[in-house]
């Protein structure tokens, strides 16, 4: 999804522009990087919902929006869940717990 959207925002953007000279640089330097990009995809998206494991409240379903700014070429992820919803409590409580760095979407 990442070298989809990178892919789109450099052609684009042209040859020159950074999205291009990132992903010419990206594809030097990896191989992985490489193998995606040459399979020419184009406008995949985040799905609107995604489940985290959490350590220490269990899975997480929370709704994922995307906020874009192309005058800065930025994407800001924003993920919350639905109020009154077992996730929302959820959410709440991972708020007193303290934030983690270890945490990885499932689904």
């Amino acid at each position: 999804m990442y070298t989809a959207q990178l892919r789109e925002r450099s052609t684009r953007l042209g040859r020159a522009s950074t999205p291009a000279r990132l992903a010419a640089r990206l594809r030097e330097l990896s191989p992985e990087f490489a193998a995606f990009w040459h399979e020419h995809q184009v406008g995949l998206r985040f799905t609107q919902e995604k489940v985290f494991l959490h350590p220490e409240v269990g899975a997480l379903s929370l709704n994922c929006q995307l906020l874009l700014d192309p005058d800065q070429e930025q994407t800001l992820i924003v993920y919350t869940a639905n109020p009154g919803t077992p996730d929302a409590e959820k959410l709440a409580l991972i708020s007193v717990l303290g934030p983690r760095t270890d945490l990885q979407p499932v689904a």
